[in-house]
């Protein structure tokens, strides 16, 4: 029940965080200045200058459920973990290749969503057969 709860979590987000970065970014201007993306990334980048992607938010529930999940020990917590390691991993590609032209037209390439989604499979798979 938890395992699949964990994975029901972590393909929602995966399919989420996908849909709604292909419906709301400003393709054409992603990356200038005149980038009008209307996800929450895109809000925080052009208030405050910083280069945030949801990878960065992935790190930051990850590192949160951890600890909360140390004090408290909950289902909702492995959802908490699940939304963080699936919005890591969404833009895992990035974090192995380092190529900064990436964030321009990168993460709207089929090859991102395959290997997106194969590291995805991945560790469905393992969580299915090891858990």
């Amino acid at each position: 029940m938890v395992r699949d709860l964990f994975i029901l979590a972590l393909l929602i987000t995966f399919f989420m965080a996908r849909l709604i970065s292909y419906a709301f970014h400003d393709r054409k201007n992603y990356g200038t200045p005149f980038d009008m993306s209307k996800t929450f990334t895109g809000i925080l980048r052009r208030r405050t200058g910083f280069d945030l992607h949801h990878y960065h938010f992935g790190i930051l529930i990850i590192l949160l459920g951890s600890v909360l999940y140390y004090f408290f020990n909950g289902n909702f917590l492995l959802i908490f973990l699940a939304v963080g390691t699936s919005l890591f991993l969404d833009q895992a590609d990035f974090l192995i290749t380092l190529d900064r032209e990436y964030f321009k037209t990168g993460y709207f390439r089929i090859n991102s969503l395959v290997f997106s989604s194969f590291i995805h499979l991945i560790l469905v798979l393992s969580i299915f057969f090891f858990v």
